[in-house]
């Protein structure tokens, strides 16, 4: 039988017997292979050349076009979303820069343009795997540990495209009617990692300095990431009765002691918050509306006395120069290992996963029954976001689904 043909294009880099440098692909409609001279002997110069070219090959440039190149769209997109950061979408603009800057936006209307970035993609090294530079070609036994950027990574990237575009439109750049993303059979992004309230307990147990406990604390309460957390200063905390304690010792250990007498220790993680009936809960103010990150509510309600605990003593025992809730002799913390504290918990394989905290803040609201949309407005995300990630976690969700399985 005979082979089927590719129905995109895969240009490639080929030279001919003279050093000069060629782009090479098959003809989806006729099945043999064409090429166009780059006019170059340099690689790297052929290769940059390769992408204005391959971006013809996909998607034939029109006649007449906008003022403006994706590249130039993506390069506005960087500047407001990622405020001069190096994050993950300025990473993933990085990559789309390599593969669409020199398109126009009427070339991004055919549904091959973003399945042919996907195989793009994926034929690159991964740049965070072993012997994943492009210019090393490991030998020996080594030979196969090239890995590839994955299908998943792919696919993200293209989501910030998505993104990309829509923020274009909405900011009123012209020529995106009919620019839609199409990411067929995108991979679920179902998270399956988070710890169990016993886990919670030993990681709590494992932290060795009260700020490492206190971040922990305030990660499993508020869903917040990393960077909101160590950005939160005192000014930001509003404690329950309107006001924070005093700097009295005796007030604060009365404070410790009437809410040790209402707390369960067992209920590390049970989200609510049991201080006097008459208080508001605690809330703390994560920068709602500030970077390009969603913010949290950094609303904690009343049987989390642990948390309230900690709040105290780090209250009572703060350097006054520093304003930061998550300190260390007087000084701010930028980052945080959490290493060592997984280590002490025996839970060092759990360690590498990102946001590990705000999952599992996530998936036990989730478990509870609360609603995709309580959960979404507490963390600081939308309800579809919540369902596609924890949905699978829901009582309902799995009481559901067991019925196919009743004889």
């Amino acid at each position: 039988m005979a082979r089927q043909k590719n129905p995109i294009p895969v240009p490639r880099l080929v030279s001919d017997a003279t050093g000069l440098w060629h782009v090479s692909f098959t003809d989806p409609a006729k099945g043999y292979t064409k090429k166009r001279s780059t006019g170059t002997r340099d690689r790297a110069e052929a290769e940059q050349k390769m992408k204005a070219i391959a971006a013809d090959i996909i998607a034939p440039r029109p006649a007449t076009g906008t003022a403006y190149t994706i590249g130039e769209l993506l390069d506005q997109f960087e500047r407001a979303k990622c405020e001069g950061g190096k994050n993950a979408t300025f990473y993933a603009v990085q990559k789309l820069k390599g593969y669409f800057a020199g398109l126009q936006p009427q070339q991004l209307r055919s549904d091959a343009v973003w399945a042919a970035y996907r195989k793009w993609r994926t034929r690159q090294a991964n740049a965070s795997a072993p012997y994943a530079a492009a210019t090393r070609k490991p030998k020996g036994k080594s030979a196969g540990s090239v890995k590839h950027v994955s299908d998943a990574t792919a696919c993200k990237e293209l989501a910030v495209m998505r993104a990309a575009i829509n923020w274009a439109r909405r900011n009123g750049m012209n020529g995106l009617d009919g620019v839609e993303v199409h990411i067929p059979d995108e991979p679920t992004y179902a998270v399956h990692a988070y710890l169990t309230s016993d886990q919670v307990r030993r990681l709590l147990d494992g932290c060795a300095e009260p700020y490492t406990e206190l971040f922990v604390l305030i990660a499993l309460a508020t869903g917040a990431r990393m960077s909101a957390i160590l950005e939160l200063q005192w000014s930001d905390v509003y404690w329950p009765g309107g006001a924070p304690p005093s700097d009295d010792d005796a007030e604060i250990a009365a404070a410790v002691s009437d809410t040790l007498a209402v707390f369960d220790p067992d209920k590390v993680a049970s989200f609510d918050f049991r201080l006097r009936d008459d208080r508001e809960p605690l809330r703390f103010n994560m920068g709602r509306g500030r970077g390009n990150k969603r913010r949290p509510t950094g609303s904690v309600s009343r049987t989390n006395g642990r948390l309230y605990i900690a709040l105290l003593r780090a209250w009572q025992e703060r350097y006054p120069d520093c304003p930061h809730v998550i300190q260390h002799r007087g000084k701010r913390l930028l980052t945080i290992d959490l290493k060592p504290s997984y280590r002490r918990a025996g839970l060092d394989g759990l360690a590498r996963h990102v946001h590990l905290l705000k999952h599992t803040c996530c998936s036990l609201l989730v478990q509870s029954g609360q609603s995709y949309q309580a959960v979404a407005k507490m963390v600081g995300t939308d309800a579809k976001t919540i369902e596609r990630h924890y949905g699978h976690l829901s009582p309902a969700h799995l009481d559901t689904a067991g019925e196919v399985l009743s004889f």
